[in-house]
């Protein structure tokens, strides 16, 4: 199931992910919820015991909760992750899209963009990623696309006029 592709939305390039296996995703949301559930479940049976609770029931909620927040971080991003590059006047704003909420946010300047691809994981899986630079600020995008529609995108993106987009 490949949906890694791009589209206008209106001045707003979306480039969409490749949606995880259903296997993968159920096992990722079970861990994310479980390690903050779990936790939470031992303070519960702790104080209902009538035992007090340790500075060691904090650290561990805290450690737990960090890698709860990595997980579901993940699983967002392989359910419903976008990246989007609107284009305004005289900038890009890049935005990473989870779906429930959305992070990452760049500017990249259009005076002196650059526009290029880069490859990604082995060179014969013929994937690459598209990269905007302008000056110090580079933005390399984390969707995979085939050399053919990473040259397309490129092409696309060389020709549109920001004000027309």
């Amino acid at each position: 199931m490949r949906i890694n592709t791009f589209e206008w939305k209106g001045n707003v390039l979306c480039l969409r992910i490749s949606r995880a296996p259903y296997l993968v995703l159920a096992v990722y949301y079970v861990f994310a919820f479980l390690s903050i559930g779990l936790p939470i479940l031992g303070i519960i049976l702790t104080i209902s015991d009538g035992d007090q609770l340790h500075f060691a029931h904090g650290i561990g909620l805290v450690i737990f909760g960090l890698l709860s927040f990595f997980l579901l971080r993940n699983a967002l991003w392989n359910t419903f992750g976008v990246e989007e590059f609107e284009w305004e006047e005289d900038a890009i704003i890049y935005i990473a899209n989870y779906g429930w909420w959305k992070d990452g946010r760049r500017t990249i300047a259009l005076k002196g963009l650059n526009i290029t691809k880069k490859t990604a994981g082995y060179l014969e899986d013929n994937h690459w990623v598209l990269v905007l630079e302008s000056g110090d600020i580079v933005v390399e995008s984390v969707v995979k696309l085939p050399l053919s529609e990473i040259e397309n995108l490129i092409e696309e993106l060389k020709r549109k006029e920001p004000k027309n987009v």
